[in-house]
């Protein structure tokens, strides 16, 4: 029984699928499941770039940061070197892609020791050349929100220049004002490095003239007759234009990586389909319909049942939104400043 949680990690990471997830360990009251990314999280972001864990703020929680500096590589948790904690969470972490996996196996390092964090958990960094051990004590819950453990703009919506805007999807809680304000701006930052805080609206609809295909949604049924399973149709996903006098007309760039999944990622296909700009690295490529199912013990575990193609007959599960622009954060900079942001802002302003 001990040893079943983990036996189901890996298990579920060998499918390649970036929904399997185990949910809980135990039906009894009280029990608590420390292997869960979803129970706590540090007050810091961390980003796996260059080769390196590095610490970087959180963008809606900059005060939690401290005792951690922005740029701070990690080199051990709890005495414990990097390479061995990623090693042991890397086969246990679910993802679609390799650029998922790892920046999931990331977000869960630090997970294992939040009980003992009374004393406060020990990690060694490297800044400026020195190593130093730190005490961590700040800890937070997660709340659904993902950690935008990068150099984002702090503000969710505003005017970088006149008429050049930026938007981050992960923190506006309703497209349709965000689009307000973009009515008259000639060109747009759109970030969608994380899920949507607004599941049930597009921003891309607003550029639409017409209604748009976007994916095929399959399931496996039967048996047939000879006793195999074929897949079949069970939604055709597309996006609808919003009234004339709400479209916009700007120039638009699209910040997107392994955190762009569920109805980001949607948006995701759409934005393309518009043939925008693309910055950063693909995406999930997990956007699915889940299903749980559950074990003895009080064991459940979740997984997608249904495949994503897309308008064109070519797969986006498994394989998800390629950048139209590639950019991979490089180090040190990755500690001053948004690469992939500024070069979005480029095109942009170059469009313009």
């Amino acid at each position: 029984a001990d040893a079943m949680p983990a036996i189901l990690d890996e298990l579920l990471a060998k499918f390649a699928d970036g929904n399997a997830e185990r949910l809980d360990l135990d039906s009894r009251p009280g029990r608590v499941d420390l292997d869960s990314p979803r129970e706590f999280r540090p007050a810091a972001g961390f980003a796996w770039a260059a080769e390196r864990v590095v610490a970087l703020p959180l963008v809606d929680r900059p005060d939690a940061f401290a005792p951690l500096q922005p740029g701070d590589v990690i080199v051990a948790i709890a005495g414990e070197p990097i390479e061995t904690r990623l090693a042991e969470q890397l086969p246990r972490t679910a993802g679609a892609l390799a650029s998922a996996r790892i920046t999931r196996a990331v977000d869960r390092l630090f997970v294992a020791e939040r009980a003992q964090t009374q004393s406060g958990l020990r990690v060694e960094v490297l800044r400026d050349r020195a190593r130093i051990e730190l005490s961590l004590r700040e800890w937070m819950p997660v709340d659904g929100r993902h950690s935008g453990a990068d150099r984002r703009p702090r503000e969710s919506l505003f005017e970088l220049k006149p008429a050049l805007w930026y938007v981050d999807l992960g923190r506006i809680p309703d497209v349709r004002l965000a689009a307000r304000w973009l009515r008259g701006a000639m060109g747009v930052i759109v970030d969608l490095r994380g899920p949507m805080l607004d599941e049930r609206r597009s921003l891309a609809s607003h550029w639409l003239s017409a209604p748009l295909e976007l994916l095929d949604e399959r399931i496996l049924a039967g048996p047939t007759p000879e006793g195999r399973l074929v897949p079949r149709s069970v939604a055709q996903h597309r996006l609808e234009p919003v009234p004339v006098r709400r479209r916009l007309t700007g120039m638009v760039a699209v910040l997107a990586d392994a955190r762009t999944r569920g109805r980001a990622e949607r948006e995701l296909v759409a934005f393309d389909r518009l043939g925008v700009q693309i910055v950063g690295s693909a995406s999930a490529g997990d956007l699915a319909q889940t299903t749980t199912a559950q074990l003895p013990g009080g064991l459940r575990v979740r997984f997608s049942q249904t495949e994503m193609l897309r308008h064109d007959g070519t797969r986006l599960s498994g394989v998800g939104v390629a950048p139209t622009l590639a950019v991979e954060p490089s180090w040190p900079a990755l500690a001053e400043h948004d690469e992939r942001f500024e070069r979005a802002r480029h095109v942009v302003e170059w469009w313009g």
